[in-house]
């Protein structure tokens, strides 16, 4: 028997087909953020029904999201709930990862919205990322940006961050995969700290 899809059907990442809304009790979901250096995305789950997406569940309202167990925790409130579905129904799925996921957005690109800066001491070396409007924080340079572009970022001349460095922290990104571990591990195998 095939089921007819109704606007609340949502196709999960393994291809598995669910109408989240056979479940509207708010102490069955689960709302979550990723560990660092992802805190910014959060992550639904009902195990009762199998569901687990960064998209929020379709029908369910902003005020319904912010009652699921975990949000207060993760101080996920009414403005980010409004938001993250307003970015479900603009991209169509927020069940991508990395770059990918912020597709399709202007913002991406508008080098005004971007920030460098470095760590605090004895990390000064370190630099790391953000766009406010996106959600983006990331020791990693974002892809699809030239160090020409990096060094243009707020805070760049300040924080003396230069064509060189930022050539250095993409070829870094890119052969290490990813900048966004902590302490000594940060280090291991480099054996120059981009002083």
């Amino acid at each position: 028997m095939t089921e007819t899809p109704t606007e609340t059907t949502q196709v999960m990442a393994n291809g598995e087909i669910t109408n989240p809304t056979i479940d509207k009790d708010s102490s069955h979901w689960n709302v979550r953020r990723e560990p660092i250096p992802d805190i910014h995305l959060v992550y639904f789950q009902n195990r009762y029904i199998g569901y687990a997406s960064y998209n929020p569940p379709k029908g369910f309202s902003a005020e319904e999201l912010v009652e699921f167990e975990g949000a207060k925790e993760c101080h996920f409130d009414l403005e980010q709930a409004r938001a993250i579905i307003e970015r479900r129904d603009m991209l169509g799925t927020l069940d991508v990862t990395g770059d990918a996921r912020w597709a399709g957005l202007e913002d991406k690109m508008d080098l005004s919205h971007w920030t460098v800066r470095r760590d605090a001491i004895p990390d000064i070396h370190v630099v790391y990322f953000y766009n406010q409007n996106i959600g983006y924080a990331s020791y990693n340079p974002p892809k699809g940006f030239s160090a020409e572009e990096l060094v243009e970022f707020k805070g760049a001349k300040e924080c003396r961050f230069d064509l060189e460095q930022a050539r250095a922290v993409i070829e870094e990104r890119d052969r290490l995969g990813t900048l966004d571990v902590t302490g000594d591990a940060r280090w291991a195998g480099l054996e120059d700290k981009m002083v």
